[in-house]
């Protein structure tokens, strides 16, 4: 069986390590480098805290543990950051509802916060409740498209740099991709996990997946010497270690009101104000001021869920494309395998079927793309 991969992010190169581990030839086709996009640009917060209804949030604790099983199947994973994660404030109900689906969390005071982290300012800390959240983790996540990749060529899958524009549609099903120069990579089966690009690369509207993408601005300072040594996540600022010393700031807050057409300059307000915040809580940043800052573009279908599975009236076309992809990706990277492979979705799919965007009616137009192939 021969497939095509869409995007080397962290769904895409997942998707190809677990199909090149089942014996397919195993095509990855990215535009620009591995991780260049959403993934690069994510603050990799491992975690279901907030993920409802409880079919997503089971399938974000699953992800969270196929991450962690990765050290026993792979070894090291560098990527993988543990420590948990502190909190506050953290409404009772939430608790309640948590320790109902078995998910770890501990009430804590403000005293046991300081000891894990004692380079806390406590007086810029507000009331809490605190809590930690010992399965919680975060990723580096470009380093783990690299390995996910290495491991993926080493079971003879092969990485592209070239631009899809569009599907090959032979007899109503798929037939590869057409790529920018007209040739073809003919496939049995096409994935696209291209993210918030996903309907870049399918010329034919009705088979577009309906998508509502949400804007990112991710803050990181110079190398400080605060000691911080997992996720805070905190009223005015979220934080974590990003390596050498390093942080990364995000904000919901900041995050919703970001416009659509923002650029790294128009940002500068934000990023100054989320160093500001960060600063009060951890006085050892000192006057330093934001290193760099990014912005990620969320792939976010209609209905907020993940769009997974096969579409419906194409045989052989795959859609991958879904919220807190680096949480998910370990767990999704494997199931995805299976329904290409077996032809069948495995239930804890089921939920999140793409079919659920479209009809199962759709008559997808036969490709006009050259002959050519590659």
């Amino acid at each position: 069986m021969r497939v095509v991969i869409i995007g080397a992010g962290v769904i895409g190169t997942s998707v190809a390590f677990r199909l090149a581990e089942r014996g397919t030839r195993t095509i990855l086709i990215e535009e620009d480098r591995p991780g260049a996009g959403a993934t690069g640009a994510s603050f990799a917060w491992l975690h279901a805290r907030d993920k409802q209804p409880r079919a997503y949030h089971d399938l974000n604790v699953a992800s969270m543990a196929a991450h962690a099983a990765l050290r026993s199947e792979l070894g090291a994973v560098p990527w993988l950051h543990g420590g948990g994660a502190l909190a506050w404030p953290v409404e009772d109900a939430d608790v309640g509802r948590l320790r109902r689906w078995g998910y770890a969390v501990e009430e804590i005071s403000r005293e046991a916060v300081l000891a894990r982290e004692p380079g806390l300012a406590a007086a810029a800390m507000r009331d809490g409740p605190f809590a930690y959240f010992p399965d919680e983790a975060w990723l580096d996540a470009v380093v783990y498209v690299g390995a996910m990749l290495i491991r993926a060529k080493t079971l003879g899958a092969e990485l592209r740099r070239d631009r899809v524009e569009d599907l090959l549609i032979e007899e109503g099903r798929v037939a590869g991709v057409r790529l920018a120069d007209g040739t073809t990579v003919p496939a049995d089966a096409v994935v696209n996990c291209a993210g918030a690009w996903a309907n870049t690369v399918v010329r034919d509207p009705s088979l577009h997946v309906p998508l509502r993408p949400t804007r990112s601005l991710l803050v990181v300072t110079p190398p400080v010497a605060t000691g911080l040594s997992r996720v805070l996540h905190t009223p005015g600022v979220n934080l974590r270690p990003d390596g050498s010393g390093r942080l990364m700031l995000q904000s919901d807050t900041t995050d919703a009101e970001l416009a659509q057409d923002n650029t790294q300059v128009d940002t500068a307000a934000s990023a100054s104000m989320l160093m500001d915040r960060a600063r009060a809580l951890l006085p050892a940043i000192g006057g330093a001021t934001a290193e760099t800052t990014r912005i990620g573009v969320r792939p976010v279908p209609a209905d907020l869920l993940p769009a997974l599975g096969p579409v419906p009236g194409v045989p052989g076309y795959h859609i991958a494309v879904t919220p807190n992809a680096v949480t998910l990706a370990a767990h999704i990277g494997r199931l995805m395998a299976v329904a290409v492979t077996d032809g069948r979705l495995p239930p804890a799919l089921s939920p999140f079927a793409a079919a659920r965007f479209f009809d199962g009616e759709s008559s997808p137009r036969t490709s006009d793309a050259s002959p050519s192939s590659s």
